[in-house]
């Protein structure tokens, strides 16, 4: 028969008291009774009636017992949303709302802190703070001018869940767009380095409420947030974010989804000062190979470098100018050389596709990666003059010269499935090659579900299949971006449901083929025979979702080393060549 275990030694004493030390039983039990707290935190001390020889409870400030109830609110398990629906009961919203309006840096901070855990994921009680009197909102946008870096810290976590509700987003804006000053939310990105007192996540909850409000479903709500950000100089804030190499992850990834806004909106001349002016285009670029930040943010960095290279304002202006000739048939029968220097992401970059990175970055929605933006029209470079385009060139080879850039651009395109094989390292060992083969029969046989489209992944195929077309416009970036492997990346995107996409993967495929040493490779990976070879049927230059044009007179033509166009075939009757399989 085994001994008995003795007392205190095995599971049959008493559990450890979660009590700290330094804490004397009375306040810790004061500590854990939310009535008792909620008494001396609006100052309706009642009398409590004690046993004999019992000790009266402690004294305690109104500070005090904020700080215990915000202790108990915070955790976001079943213990802590039982205290919440307690204090629902005990009205501790309201009294927290008044508190705010006293001006008591001390008791403001708890307050602030019970109000974002209790309105946080409770619309009824986030509607009972806001239309409680007085209002809360000043009070809450005052704080950021405090002194206290753990009071902007709390203002900047409440703005950050009001901003990114529907329902009181509008309310808001209401008092930002007014003569409100930007300045001192822009001023908490630079809180990163007080990390102990809240700083570093005052940094992710201001960056989070400038992307909630820049990319908000409202337009007048997006376009004033990002005017008034220009105005209070938030990029230069946010680019210092960026190269902080302790700053939250997530800080880093919303403040590059409000450049990308901000830059959507700007001039050329906006774009250039704050891509080049401010260096932000390595920060920037960090992005790309951060393990925390999530693929739908760093599709926004595609986007900046997109935008660098390629302003919205310019689309805009092509797009004028198509309509100003629109007496002649649409400017899409040009030859091979010649599509291969047109502009292949649609404005829907600006307009369609930010409303579906908007439901997944803003409200946490999957984004719907079947297909691309719909009823947009596709610019044309050849509209621009020859020094706009030159410039255009010369800005992509400048983002093709950064380290690991375009790798990194590259493996933005992968799809559900994966890239293609590398079959170049397969031919250089045949004995791997024929292990693989047989590997390959046996797991064969087994037929998966088709893979699925992650969130975000058709905005990063989108911007960055347009900015590494836009950098195989440059001859001598033609060979390093098939090094970085995009022939396998891009070659599964021409059968993608993304119709941006597929346009800017076949014509940068198209580019490529212009190297004649980069034929082999393209015959390698099977590259379809209009693009290597350059018989290019006439519905290639349809532009995605738009109506045909006209039929051409002819169809231009290029072989397949390269040489200059001589001839080309029939009429206007005449079918184009008869294409391979793919297989």
């Amino acid at each position: 028969m085994p001994p008995k275990k003795e007392k205190g030694k095995g599971g049959g004493g008493k559990k450890k008291s979660a009590r700290p030390p330094w804490m004397s039983e009375g306040l810790w039990d004061l500590s854990q009774n939310l009535q008792k707290l909620s008494e001396f935190y609006s100052g309706d001390i009642k009398e409590t009636k004690l046993k004999e020889g019992q000790a009266p409870p402690p004294n305690i400030t109104r500070t005090q017992a904020g700080m215990y109830i915000w202790q108990l609110l915070f955790p976001n398990n079943k213990q802590g949303k039982q205290k919440r629906e307690e204090s629902v009961k005990l009205g501790i919203v309201e009294v927290s709302v008044k508190i705010l309006a006293s001006g008591k840096a001390p008791d403001m901070t708890p307050a602030l802190g019970i109000l974002v855990a209790m309105t946080g994921d409770n619309p009824v009680q986030r509607g009972v703070m806001l239309d409680a009197k007085p209002a809360p909102l000043p009070n809450v946008l005052s704080a950021l001018n405090d002194e206290s870096a753990s009071l902007r810290a709390v203002a900047c976590a409440l703005l950050r869940v009001v901003s990114r509700e529907s329902d009181s987003r509008p309310r808001l804006w209401r008092l930002m767009r007014a003569d409100w000053d930007w300045s001192p939310l822009v001023a908490c990105l630079d809180l990163t380095d007080m990390s102990q007192l809240g700083g570093r996540s005052a940094c992710y909850d201001a960056a989070a409420t400038m992307e909630a409000m820049c990319c908000a479903p409202e337009g007048d709500i997006a376009n004033g947030a990002c005017t008034a950000l220009l105005a209070a100089g938030g990029p230069k804030h946010m680019v210092k974010v960026l190269r902080t190499r302790h700053a939250h992850p997530m800080a880093k990834a919303c403040c590059v989804a409000v450049l990308n806004q901000l830059l959507q909106r700007a001039s050329p001349e906006v774009c250039e000062e704050v891509v080049v002016g401010l260096s932000a285009l390595e920060p920037v670029a960090g992005v790309f190979g951060h393990p925390v930040i999530p693929l739908v943010y760093k599709a926004h960095a595609a986007a900046c470098m997109l935008r660098y290279v390629m302003p919205d304002s310019l689309w805009r202006a092509s797009a004028a100018a198509a309509k100003a000739a629109a007496a002649g048939p649409p400017p899409g029968t040009a030859g091979t050389d010649a599509s291969a220097g047109e502009m292949g992401s649609p404005q829907g970059t600006a307009s369609g596709m930010s409303a579906d990175m908007q439901a997944g970055v803003v409200r946490g929605l999957e984004t719907e990666g079947g297909g691309g933006p719909g009823g947009v029209e596709v610019p044309d470079l050849e509209l621009m003059d020859d020094e706009t385009r030159e410039q255009v060139v010369g800005r992509a080879r400048k983002v093709a010269a950064m380290d690991g850039v375009l790798r990194a651009l590259v493996g933005l395109c992968v799809g559900p499935d994966g890239p293609l094989p590398d079959l170049e390292a397969v031919k250089a060992t045949p004995e791997a090659a024929a292990d693989d083969k047989k590997k390959g029969k046996k797991k064969g046989k087994k037929k998966g579900k088709k893979a699925k489209m992650e969130p975000g992944m058709a905005e990063s195929q989108t911007y960055a299949s347009a900015v590494l077309r836009l950098v195989s416009l440059a001859e001598e970036q033609r060979v390093p971006l098939a090094a970085a492997g995009s022939i396998r990346y891009l070659l599964p995107l021409i059968d993608a449901k993304n119709s941006a996409a597929r346009w800017n993967a076949r014509q940068t495929l198209i580019n490529l083929s212009l190297c004649p040493e980069l034929l082999p490779k393209l015959q390698l990976y099977k590259v379809p025979d209009y693009v290597h070879q350059a018989n290019v049927p006439q519905t290639h230059f349809e532009r995605p979702l738009q109506p045909p044009p006209a039929a051409p007179n002819k169809l231009e033509h290029q072989d397949s080393l390269g040489r200059k166009k001589e001839g080309a075939t029939g009429g206007a009757g005449a079918k184009p060549p008869a294409l391979k399989s793919k297989a």
